[in-house]
């Protein structure tokens, strides 16, 4: 049987902090008061990514099991399930901007896809819908998201970059061309992502200016 796994707040930042006191010891009294306030059950399933809500006091956290749930942690010590919508794949990743959260995955089956990119209209976190799923040429490994634009990463193609101002009709603005993107982040006019090209090969992280975002240009 899977057992019920929770989500903690604090516990990740107090993880990071954790792992790199040794490196930077500046950032060993911030390890020691940071400490996990509460904790929620989110049901049987694998919780495979969370993202913060860039506005509202929401975490959104992806399940293993095909859910996404929102949770309420505008009181730290006493979060709250806000909601939960059920998507058709396995959710690996999460990303959000300030009305909608954006999913990466895969599911089972013969056909031309097996991954799949889902966007979510979380407005009113009771009643969170999925608006839209779009099928993807290659396994995706991250996805971020800032205001109207979503950066999905295809191994082996590169970080799709999504325009979503209109959530049921996202368009594919572009692609830049990567090995294996990994990890991204994203903010206004910038964006990053690790590549590593080759089995091998070094990691090397990769910055985009966005400004553009019809014009991309690769940084370094």
């Amino acid at each position: 049987s899977v057992l019920p796994t929770k989500v903690s707040v604090c516990r990740i930042v107090a993880v990071a902090f954790a792992l790199f006191g040794a490196v930077l010891s500046a950032s060993d009294s911030i390890a020691q008061t940071c400490a996990v306030q509460a904790e929620i059950d989110t049901g049987p399933a694998s919780d495979r990514s969370i993202a913060l809500d860039p506005l509202r006091p929401l975490v959104f956290v992806a399940t293993s099991t095909g859910l996404v749930r929102a949770v309420d942690v505008s009181v730290p010590t006493q979060p709250t399930m806000a909601g939960t919508v059920v998507i058709p794949f396995d959710a690996w990743k999460t990303a959000c901007n300030i009305s909608h959260a954006f999913v990466i995955g895969a599911r089972d089956g013969i056909g031309l896809f097996r991954h799949w990119f889902g966007i979510v209209d979380t407005t009113n976190p009771a009643a969170m819908t999925v608006v839209r799923t779009i099928g993807l040429p290659s396994i995706p490994d991250a996805i971020a998201a800032s205001g109207n634009l979503v950066y999905v990463s295809q191994r082996g193609l590169g970080v799709q970059v999504w325009d979503v101002s209109l959530p049921t009709s996202p368009s594919l603005i572009g692609t830049i061309p990567a090995s294996s993107p990994l990890a991204i982040v994203a903010r206004p006019t910038k964006m990053w992502f690790t590549d590593q090209p080759g089995q091998f090969g070094a990691t090397q992280l990769v910055e985009v200016d966005v400004s553009s975002p019809l014009s991309l240009t690769v940084l370094a």
